[in-house]
């Protein structure tokens, strides 16, 4: 009898002190139903294994049917297996939704949060995810660098994120999911390759480029060292920056602010490995100590600017387009090594710029007009004109010119021997001129009384054009810089010329600076634009994300990369004497966007006059003094004439050398000679 009654308490004690499956494994608590309330990060029935780290989903994927309800899966607005160990707060059966700070569900979302961000298989037993390969961090969120035997990137780069990519291209910004998990190597100078482990080979310009026509263009840059206080006296040095071809930063020595070009020349040509070959640089000093800001006459510089220092440099045996050279006053880190005498807070500057001449690797402009030479007139208060010697020649020339537009149909552009247009002010022709009388390779210089320069020529520039049926008119006023005699050879191309929008005006001077403040803005990479006659959408905008072609009057828009020209389109009224006389070829490097002041960035700075905008509030149309149109080229293949091997070798990736071809010799390539093998 006592033994029944010992086995019914003992019984009874059992389903009293029931517990939960392995007590929770210590990592929850009891609940109700002797059901398991895991911790944090803790799942199971007994909380015995790990959720793992989420992040952001490379590829988002459905979950399948979360709470057995059978038929189709609910859809992304319906929340299923909430208080779930995975999900608390529930997740959905389809594609995962995502939702705006107001609770709207947003539609075609993705990349919301998985674990092991759907590139790994979670480890219940320790919580680490296991990411396949080419992914990495402790959810899986980032894509790996590659690697090779030498390394990360084969220890010749830096594993960045897409982000910081980004910024280190002129300080461009990328926002999207990805920017912290997309990886890229950034290989050092001369390496490229997925994982950086290919070398570059020396460039060098392609020896049968050169002909009787042709001249080569190559970089040149023109820095000016200043303060704003007329009267101030400089002391100390400074050094310059030069890039080579494969974006190589190089410093110089110390250069001395009382140089002159012979103490400019030997440090740049005294950088080590070669990189400014001795003997090549060119360099012409302006003698003028202070300059006058003129607007009629479309100079630069304030009465009450002092410079110190203007220097024009050239490299001819750079051969390609390298990016723009920098001033550096602090060579000590933070403690400046070039002061003025002024008793107050230093205005000491500086600014560099393309003068016309920037390098290239591929002529756009390279069809040869055969049997014709022209001549450069200023014959007009308002333009020059291009000058044709008979009918015989400019009947060739029309022909050469032909297409302005893209559209070879016949329309009101009238054709005379062969189909071409007359060009408008929307889309005129570009050419490119060159001294009849030049050699190939100019040293670029124009005389002045301290230079290493030993002719007084340019190579071929760019000018655009139209034909109003009786003169080709130049919106570039170069013909002040020669005689009516002198001749030139004429280049033309089958790529395009589009005004962006009517509406749009360019400029690079902020309304409000003063005098002082605007000098050097007028020489800056950076380009406002503002719309003249609307105060629709952005002002001004002129990027193909906010205004595509055919929005707000735009022609055409414009994207990373793309290449512009700026000049005055008012042959009329002296719009085109603000232009510069030889224009530059920009790439568009950033686009900015803002409600007042859009801008680009360009890969130079910009040369001649650009006038200052005004905008008077966020409501208003916008009055401009004077201006420059932007005008995007549509270049086609042209001719590749300066790059790896000047295009007469194989680079062997391996080594970093040129194997040349047979007849062609030097490191680069570069040299013809009949007993190379």
């Amino acid at each position: 009898m006592i033994s029944i009654i010992v086995l019914s308490l003992l019984a009874y004690a059992g389903v009293v002190n029931a517990e939960c499956p392995n007590a929770c494994s210590s990592h929850g608590k009891c609940g109700a139903y002797d059901m398991c309330i895991c911790y944090r990060n803790w799942m199971a029935n007994d909380c015995s294994e790990r959720t793992c780290p989420f992040g952001l989903a490379h590829v988002d994927t459905p979950k399948g049917d979360l709470d057995a309800s059978g038929g189709a899966l609910s859809g992304a607005s319906t929340v299923v297996v909430t208080n779930n160990d995975v999900y608390p707060y529930g997740t959905t059966e389809q594609f995962p939704s995502a939702k705006d700070s107001v609770g709207d569900v947003l539609s075609n979302t993705a990349h919301y949060y998985m674990e092991c961000s759907n590139k790994g298989i979670c480890d219940r037993s320790s919580g680490v995810c296991s990411c396949v390969p080419g992914y990495e961090g402790s959810s899986c969120q980032r894509a790996s660098c590659p690697s090779s035997a030498d390394g990360l990137c084969s220890g010749h780069g830096t594993c960045l994120t897409i982000a910081e990519y980004s910024a280190a291209d002129y300080d461009n910004i990328y926002k999207l999911w990805d920017k912290d998990s997309t990886m890229a190597c950034s290989c050092d100078p001369g390496y490229f390759g997925p994982d950086c482990s290919l070398r570059e080979c020396k460039h060098g310009f392609d020896p049968l480029y050169y002909d009787d026509e042709a001249s080569v263009r190559y970089s040149n840059w023109t820095y000016v060292i200043y303060a704003k206080d007329i009267t101030a006296t400089f002391t100390g040095n400074y050094s310059i920056i030069f890039y080579d071809v494969f974006g190589e930063d190089w410093v110089t020595d110390p250069i001395d602010i009382g140089a002159t070009c012979d103490g400019v020349v030997t440090a740049l040509e005294s950088l080590p490995n070669n990189v400014v070959p001795s003997g090549t640089v060119r360099c012409r000093k302006d003698s003028a100590d202070n300059y006058t800001f003129s607007e009629s006459l479309g100079t630069i510089y304030d009465s009450n600017v002092n410079v110190a220092a203007k220097f024009t440099l050239v490299f001819p045996a750079n051969a390609g387009k390298l990016k723009q050279i920098a001033i550096n006053t602090y060579l000590d880190g933070v403690r400046p090594t070039l002061y003025t005498s002024e008793s107050t807070s230093s205005t000491l500057g500086s600014f560099v710029y393309a003068n016309g001449f920037t390098g290239e690797e591929t002529d756009f402009v390279n069809d040869f007009c055969e049997g014709v030479t022209v001549t450069l007139e200023a014959t007009s208060t308002y333009y020059h004109t291009l000058s044709v010697t008979d009918t015989t020649t400019t009947k060739l020339l029309k022909s050469c010119l032909g297409d302005a537009d893209g559209n070879s149909a016949q329309g009101s552009m009238a054709n005379e021997v062969y189909n071409w247009d007359y060009g408008t002010v929307h889309n005129p022709h570009l050419i490119k001129l060159v001294d009849s009388t030049s050699p190939a390779v100019i040293d670029l210089c124009l005389s002045a009384s301290d230079t290493t320069c030993t002719i007084d020529k340019v190579p071929g520039f760019y000018a655009t054009l139209i034909y109003d049926g009786s003169d080709f008119k130049l919106f570039t006023p170069a013909a002040t810089d020669y005689s009516t005699s002198t001749e030139f050879y004429v280049f033309t191309t089958t790529g395009t010329l589009q005004m962006v929008s009517n509406f749009v005006t360019a400029f690079s001077v902020l309304s409000g600076q003063s005098a002082y403040d605007r000098v050097p803005y007028f020489h800056s990479n950076v380009m406002y634009v503002t719309n003249v006659t609307s105060s629709t959408n952005y002002y001004g905008s002129v990027d193909c994300q906010t205004n595509p072609a055919g929005s707000n009057g735009a022609m055409t828009c414009l994207d990373k990369d793309d290449y512009v020209l700026f000049f005055n389109d008012d042959l009329s009224a002296g719009g085109a004497k603000y232009n510069p006389k030889y224009l530059n070829i920009y790439q568009v490097k950033k686009m900015a966007l803002s409600r007042t002041t859009p801008s680009i960035t360009l890969d130079t700075g910009v040369n001649g006059y650009y006038s200052n905008g005004v905008i008077s509030s966020a409501s208003s149309t916008t009055q401009i003094a004077s201006y420059s149109r932007i005008y995007k080229f549509t270049p086609p293949t042209g001719e590749t004439y300066a790059g790896e091997c000047s295009g007469r070798g194989v680079c062997n990736t391996a080594s970093g050398t040129c194997e040349c071809f047979s007849g062609y010799t030097k490191d680069d390539c570069s040299v013809q000679n009949a007993l190379a093998k």
